[in-house]
């Protein structure tokens, strides 16, 4: 800083009105703030039910349960409950077609 308190580098602020460098020291402020806001995380993906997604594939639940074995289709299970990603269902279903 000079003596005057003005900044040494002008190309930081190129306005001679204090008042300005301070409003857009805020507006830059302002738009840090709104980009912390944002949310980071990814929508929450929706899941299906093993019929749900034997029907979404068209194969019983039989022909599910191989793909599930042989890897071709992942399976989420929480205590008893086996669930399905729906991207995950959608990517066999095209590749089957």
């Amino acid at each position: 800083m000079a003596r005057n308190n003005q900044p040494t580098d002008r190309r930081l602020y190129p306005m001679d009105n204090p008042f300005d460098a301070i409003m857009h020291e805020l507006q830059d402020i302002k738009q840090q703030l709104a980009d912390l806001k944002q949310p980071r995380l990814p929508k929450q993906e929706k899941m299906l039910s093993r019929k749900e997604a034997a029907a979404m594939i068209g194969v019983s639940l039989p022909t599910l349960l191989s793909l599930v074995r042989s890897g071709t289709l992942p399976a989420i299970r929480l205590r008893r409950k086996v669930s399905f990603r729906e991207s995950d269902v959608l990517s066999v279903r095209q590749g089957k077609r």
